[in-house]
């Protein structure tokens, strides 16, 4: 369980992965080697499961965010373990949701352009047999950026 320490530990964490242990102790009020074994414990329990840089998508030639939404043809497992593990190592599609509702799936997808977005869609996910319908949004502005968890 975590404590209130650890979660200002985590929401530190999410504003700077790259806090020393130094830096964490400072701001928790720790000594460096309590603050460090705090964090080795988030990690050691998977509740800290990474540290992630922040990249402007369009400073890389990524300039085309989209969501796919698929509604999957009926259930075979092992058609479901092929579309899991395309999905899983396929780049651009940066992540994936098993969702409720009329459609099953939903794709948050990165490509540098149209072409590429069709290429994607039309080569690699429609032509997997779990796809029996396909849906694409094209995002226009991204009106929030990805945000710290609400710890």
């Amino acid at each position: 369980m975590l404590d209130r320490t650890d979660r200002r530990l985590l929401r530190a964490l999410q504003q700077n992965g790259a806090m020393t242990a130094q830096d964490m102790g400072r701001h928790l009020g720790l000594s460096t080697s309590q603050a460090g074994r705090r964090r080795q414990k988030l990690e050691h329990t998977g509740v800290l499961r990474g540290v992630s840089v922040d990249i402007d998508p369009a400073t890389c030639g990524l300039r085309v965010q989209a969501f796919v939404t698929i509604t999957r043809a009926p259930h075979d497992p092992s058609l479901m373990d092929d579309f899991t593990r395309l999905l899983q190592t396929t780049p651009e599609i940066v992540s994936a949701f098993d969702i409720t509702g009329a459609e099953n799936t939903v794709l948050r997808i990165w490509c540098s352009d149209l072409d590429a977005l069709r290429a994607l869609i039309d080569q690699i996910i429609l032509p997997h047999p779990m796809v029996e319908k396909l849906h694409t949004q094209i995002v226009m502005e991204q009106i929030k950026l990805d945000s710290p968890l609400p710890l």
